[in-house]
C-alpha cells in the first residue's frame, strides 16, 4: 500500500482548521488516504475520529442526519413529517445533535470525516445539512469532507 507521508501529515492538520476539503477524481485514493491518516492519529491521538462514508440515499436530509448523528454518538432530533421536506427548523435540530455531541467530548478534540460528499448534491435537501453543520462546529469540532 503507497504511503503518502505528505498528504498524511496535510491531515494531520485537520486537529487545528474547522474544516478540511480532499478532493481528487474517483480512483485516486481519497478513502485510503483517509483510512491511513485515522490509523496515524490512533498511534499518536491528537483527538477522536468519527467517520461517515455518504451513499445516494444520504441527499436527504434525514438519513445524511441519521449517519452524522450515529457518526459522533448523537441521538438524532425528530425528523421532519414523512412526505414533507426538511424546514429551517429541522435541519438546525439536526445539526446541533450533531456539534452537542461533538461539544460534549470537549476539551478532546473530534473529527468528523465525511467521505464521498460528492454523493450529496449542492441542491439536495442534505446540502444545507452538511453546511449547517460546519457553521455551527463546536471549538473542539473538527470536519473533512472528502469528494470527486
Amino acid at each position: 500500500m503507497l504511503v503518502r507521508r505528505r498528504l498524511l501529515e496535510r491531515l494531520r492538520a485537520r486537529w487545528y482548521a474547522p474544516v478540511t476539503v480532499v478532493s481528487a477524481p474517483a480512483g485516486y485514493g481519497k478513502t485510503t488516504l483517509l483510512s491511513q491518516a485515522i490509523a496515524t492519529n490512533a498511534m499518536a491521538p491528537l483527538g477522536v475520529d468519527c467517520w461517515l462514508a455518504c451513499e445516494p440515499d444520504d441527499a436527504t436530509a434525514s438519513s445524511l442526519g441519521e449517519g452524522l448523528a450515529h457518526a459522533v454518538g448523537a441521538a438524532p432530533s425528530t425528523p421532519a413529517s414523512a412526505g414533507a421536506g426538511p424546514g429551517a427548523e429541522s435541519i438546525a435540530g439536526l445539526a446541533g445533535a450533531v456539534g452537542e455531541a461533538m461539544w460534549r467530548r470537549s476539551p478532546q478534540q473530534v473529527s468528523l470525516i465525511v467521505d464521498d460528499v460528492h454523493e450529496i448534491p449542492s441542491g439536495s435537501e442534505a446540502a444545507p445539512l452538511l453546511a449547517s453543520i460546519a457553521d455551527a462546529l463546536p471549538a473542539n469540532g473538527h470536519i473533512v469532507q472528502a469528494a470527486r
